[in-house]
């Protein structure tokens, strides 16, 4: 379960605005993959000069970029991670996680999911170089890969959306991200 979660907050991670539909198999991998969207809202009283993309090619597996400036200083921000599996709608599904991302780059080794996105996720951004407080200036993820081997055999097929919004403490939005995929296992036989 941890894995399958650490690839919902990876995907979290990403921010863009209506990205083309692409596939990729991983060749380690037990799954192939569909992304057919990918949404990035952006506040722009509190991010400014976002940028949000991604690169889709056959060989490699799909990189994200991301880009936010901040106006001020912020004391506290909120991650909040949430996956949904479509059965008729999309509905939340295996993750619905809210963390300080202060304390998340202090100590990631309370949670192991976080110590598992943390690990993956922190040698593409700039976040942990600059801890916190967060002052005005660049934050970024930079060529984010979307690994696939991180998760589990027995994850189930499906279309599914992750979300991964940063907000204050009293739940202002500063940006949503909404990535839109297809999940389906390889078969043996």
């Amino acid at each position: 379960m941890n894995h399958s979660v650490s690839v919902a907050i990876l995907l979290m991670t990403v921010a863009g605005a209506s990205a083309p539909s692409s596939s990729f198999d991983s060749l380690k991998g037990l799954y192939n993959i569909n992304i057919t969207k990918v949404d990035c809202i952006a506040d722009e009283y509190y991010c400014q000069d976002s940028v949000c993309s991604g690169i889709y090619r056959s060989t490699d597996p799909p990189m994200f970029n991301f880009s936010c400036t901040f106006p001020t200083t912020y004391t506290s921000l909120k991650m909040r991670m949430v996956t949904y599996y479509k059965y008729t709608v999309y509905r939340k599904s295996l993750i619905d996680h809210t963390e300080d991302l202060c304390a998340f780059l202090e100590n990631r080794g309370h949670n192991p999911l976080l110590q598992i996105f943390g690990d993956y996720t922190m040698k593409y951004s700039s976040f942990e170089k600059k801890k916190c407080p967060f002052e005005n200036g660049t934050y970024s993820f930079i060529n984010l890969p979307l690994n696939l081997d991180l998760l589990p055999p027995s994850f189930p097929d499906g279309q599914y959306r992750f979300d991964f919004h940063l907000s204050n403490q009293f739940k202002s939005s500063y940006f949503l991200t909404q990535i839109y995929l297809t999940l389906r296992s390889k078969r043996l036989f």
